[in-house]
């Protein structure tokens, strides 16, 4: 992947990623979950 390809997956998935944060700051397993599926997202575009 191109790093112009990871970013517009970041852009496109910001709002996503920042809900994410959101829960994260909540201490919960949640948070490495999600962290893990916003990469595996990122990833397999």
């Amino acid at each position: 992947m191109t790093i112009k390809t990871i970013l517009t997956s970041l852009h496109s998935s910001h709002n996503t990623a920042k809900n994410m944060y959101t829960q994260c700051l909540d201490p919960s397993q949640r948070c490495l979950r999600s962290l893990i599926i916003i990469i595996l997202i990122i990833v397999l575009r």
